[in-house]
């Protein structure tokens, strides 16, 4: 008799087995994505940081070359 009910419902018994193996795939798979992005973020803003402190050094440094440019040129007057 039981044997009779495990396979009149088997197929049942596989689709919810499927679907509880795929709901939790599913949840892992989100949950890597998740930390992948935020690793993929922290490294973006690293490297726009890095970027941004290159310009203001550049800009910095040609600032104090043209201040050097300005500061002889009023010497030579």
């Amino acid at each position: 008799m039981g044997g009779r009910i495990m396979h009149y419902y088997s197929d049942d018994l596989v689709e919810m087995l499927l679907n509880d193996m795929l709901a939790d795939t599913a949840a892992e798979l989100q949950a890597v994505e998740e930390k992948q992005r935020k690793s993929e973020v922290v490294h973006e803003s690293k490297q726009l940081a890095e970027n941004l402190m290159k310009h203001i050094v550049d800009y910095q440094s040609e600032e104090s070359l043209v201040q050097m440019k300005w500061a002889g040129e009023k010497n030579i007057a």
